[in-house]
């Protein structure tokens, strides 16, 4: 086979030098007449040619051997699974159909983040709902002063929405109104420093809390950021002073003048004992001076919270008379000495002479009434 490519390969160049072309151009000439009679070969079943019997060779470098089928002994065959590794272009659909399953997956994904988003807003609104009912409830109970049961309404509606300023505010503002002000003060906190800085409510009720408490400096403060945050409520916010501080001095000329006649007329009132307070707390009638009147209001308050804070049991006595008795660790206060022993009876005061025993009226009575009325249930 060799021999005859060899002469074909002669015979063409020797054609070539006939046509007079130069030695490059004849021997491309002739490499492409000998690449087309190695095509005829391998088409006519001749056989590998010299360049492709390399190729086709086994892993041991020789060349393959023909087979004859008439003579193949069966149980000596080996078989080669050869696998055809070509992708070109095999499954054109193939990449189309791996990225529609992400294109489904991320519209899939932004369905379910709206559904989400629709039923968060779907809850917020049925929780802000039943807050305002709620809170209805509580604005119900606190015009018909029933301060505790508005309280309960209040903290439901809490309970649905937690960052409400004006649920909080009008807790606060029931707290104030039974004298719990270091309750009403944390409310406001909650307010001004987790809602809203700048609520006037709040920083209000907070001054209201202090004035009551006694703490000069810190209402002071109070009034002044309810000022700075709010410049265009000035008018309001000195009317807002001028009438707690009526209200604070009111509530002491009520408790002072009724003290000793809370009794009087009310077979079913209650007291916490008699009180022996300071003589100048009942002499000095006429006082005027603001520092006298703020130590009297801080006396009267002591003794309101030592009636709500020690009372351990109520007994019903023969004559509707009650009977409350005080823990006897805690009955000394500065200017205050508790009878723990006193027998419940309507205070009589002779003509001329100063009764120097009395007890706190007002809210400690609310409180000492709501207190027996839950032991006797």
């Amino acid at each position: 086979m060799d021999n005859e490519i060899d002469k074909v390969e002669n015979k063409l160049k020797a054609s070539l030098q006939m046509c007079n072309l130069n030695r490059k151009d004849g021997d491309d000439f002739a490499e492409f007449e000998a690449t087309l009679a190695k095509i005829d070969s391998i088409l006519n079943n001749k056989g590998p040619l010299e360049d492709d019997s390399q190729a086709d060779n086994g892993a041991g470098g020789e060349p393959k051997q023909k087979i004859d089928f008439d003579k193949l002994d069966v149980d000596k065959v080996h078989l080669k699974v050869r696998q055809n590794r070509t992708v070109i272009n095999k499954k054109p659909t193939e990449e189309d159909n791996k990225t529609q399953p992400k294109v489904l997956d991320q519209q899939s994904f932004m369905d379910q983040v709206e559904r989400d988003a629709n039923d968060r807003a779907e809850a917020r609104a049925k929780s802000e709902y039943e807050a305002e009912l709620e809170r209805a409830q509580g604005n119900e109970a606190f015009r018909n002063e029933k301060y505790e049961k508005a309280i309960i309404h209040y903290e439901k509606a809490i309970i649905k929405v937690k960052n409400s300023a004006i649920t909080y505010n009008n807790r606060a503002l029931c707290y104030i109104k039974l004298c719990n002000y270091k309750r009403a003060l944390k409310d406001c906190q909650h307010v001004l420093e987790n809602l809203q800085e700048t609520n006037l409510r709040a920083w209000l009720y907070q001054a209201n809390a202090y004035k009551h408490l006694n703490q000069v400096d810190k209402f002071e403060e109070s009034v002044a950021k309810a000022r700075e945050h709010n410049p265009n409520q000035l008018a309001y916010i000195d009317k807002y002073i001028k009438q707690l501080d009526d209200e604070v001095l009111s509530a002491f000329k009520k408790l002072h003048r009724t003290r000793q006649y809370v009794f009087q007329g009310d077979v079913h009132a209650l007291a916490a004992g008699r009180l022996k307070i300071n003589e100048s707390f009942l002499q000095n009638r006429s006082e005027t001076s603001e520092d006298e009147i703020q130590k009297m209001i801080k006396l009267a308050q002591d003794v309101d919270l030592e009636l709500r804070t020690n009372v351990i049991q109520a007994l019903k006595k023969e004559n509707d008379v009650y009977e409350l008795r005080i823990t006897p660790e805690t009955t000394r206060l500065d200017n205050v000495v508790f009878n723990p022993d006193a027998v419940i009876e309507k205070p009589r005061r002779r003509r001329g002479e100063k009764n120097t025993e009395g007890c706190c009226g007002g809210a400690a009575m609310a409180a000492l009434e709501s207190e027996v009325q839950n032991r006797n249930k």
